[in-house]
């Protein structure tokens, strides 16, 4: 029998993906050190159960 593949896609703008809604407590939540650490723990996470992934960069990113 055949293994399914599955690839997760990821498009990360951070706060470009929020730029029209930007306020006080978005602007210091979303910081560039919790967005290092937020895609860390996705790679940490897809590499642990063995699944490919995509990621999409926004280049201005923060």
């Amino acid at each position: 029998m055949n293994k399914a593949i599955f690839i997760l896609s990821f498009d990360c703008e951070g706060k470009w993906g929020m730029a029209d809604i930007i306020d006080n407590n978005i602007d210091s939540s979303i910081t560039n050190q919790n967005l290092t650490m937020a895609y860390r723990s996705i790679l940490a996470l897809l590499d642990k159960h063995k699944i490919k992934g995509t990621f999409a960069f926004v280049a201005a990113l923060t």
